[in-house]
């Protein structure tokens, strides 16, 4: 089980009763109490803590719940990670501490930092490692919100994404999606980050002369792992972009992390995988996406995965669903 510290709650209570909800009843339901989730340190699985937010925006009629949330936290929710990123040369330290002991705070995120085809930007995204995904729309906005706000901290205002991405379809037109990014979203992405220019990485980072945040670098080295994203999911990273542009072969991903196609074969198959495995689970995702939105048609969508042929798309969700896309669609809506 994935867990995540109370310190995710915070500002949840108020903000649920403000906008009408009885926090008690609500608390019950989802096998919480309020003690629990005003405590300092305290654990929650983090599928409650996601199953919350969803609950919460449907219950309240708020579909920028999340959103909101994110506003009213700041980074000392990630407590000593947040204290060490502030005392980072620069934004891509930062990042990489963040990124580095995120699984302090819950293993269920991940973050990385991949460069972009071109070599101008990079794209710093942010992943719920939930598997099997639940629907994670609050999840998503809160936390990309969040971290919206701790880069223009952490910069003192002179990162500002060049655009931002959400991987679900827009549901709110709120006056708070301005108040959260500086450029406004581009929904139904295949990755929730932000696309930023490479040189941002090296702007110096704003703190203060105390020893705090080394200190805080130093207990989280001697007491936890450091941990960092796999090369799959950084190659699964750069696909999204890569496809954009129809150039998502092994090649260029090779290319893209600056090293050799072998080099990048061998590695992967360290970690037991193979590039094309790591490509279909990424096409499967997308098509269970698309799938999802009775506006595209199939045609659209086996254009979209780079299919030549509709029909090598059919086959391929006969491997991944068992079924046809028609079927999958349909089955689907049964679910709603």
């Amino acid at each position: 089980m994935q867990l995540v510290r109370s310190e995710s709650l915070r500002g949840f209570v108020p903000l649920f009763t403000q906008l009408g909800g009885d926090i008690e009843p609500f608390l019950a339901k989802h096998g919480l109490h309020l003690e629990q989730i005003s405590e300092e340190g305290g654990l929650l699985p983090y599928r409650t803590f996601v199953s919350m937010l969803e609950d919460a925006a449907r219950l309240l009629a708020a579909p920028d719940f999340g959103l909101r949330l994110g506003l009213v936290q700041d980074f000392s929710v990630l407590g000593p990670i947040a204290l060490a990123a502030q005392d980072a040369k620069n934004l891509g330290e930062a990042a990489q501490r963040v990124s580095t002991y995120l699984h302090v705070y819950t293993p269920a995120l991940g973050l990385g930092v991949t460069p972009m085809p071109g070599g101008r930007d990079v794209l710093m995204h942010l992943e719920i490692l939930l598997n099997p995904k639940p629907p994670c729309a609050q999840a998503v906005e809160l936390s990309l919100g969040l971290a919206s706000q701790v880069l223009s901290m952490l910069s003192g205002g002179r990162s500002k994404p060049l655009e931002v991405w959400l991987p679900h379809a827009q549901s709110h037109r709120s006056s708070f999606l301005n108040a959260a990014f500086p450029v406004m979203p581009k929904f139904d992405q295949t990755l929730a980050g932000f696309v930023l220019p490479i040189e941002d990485l090296n702007l110096p980072i704003l703190r203060d002369d105390s020893e705090v945040g080394r200190i805080a670098f130093e207990y989280l080295q001697s007491q936890f792992v450091a941990k960092e994203l796999k090369l799959s999911q950084k190659v699964r990273a750069i696909m999204p972009a890569l496809m954009l542009v129809e150039q998502c072969t092994n090649e260029k991903v090779a290319d893209v992390l600056g090293m050799q196609v072998r080099q990048l074969h061998r590695k992967l198959e360290k970690e037991g995988v193979t590039y094309l495995q790591v490509k279909d689970d990424f096409l499967q995702g997308l098509a269970e996406k698309y799938l999802q939105q009775p506006s595209l048609k199939f045609r659209q969508i086996a254009s979209m995965l780079g299919y030549a042929e509709q029909s090598g798309f059919t086959r391929s969700c006969q491997r991944w669903f068992g079924c046809s896309p028609r079927a999958y669609r349909q089955n689907f809506k049964k679910t709603i």
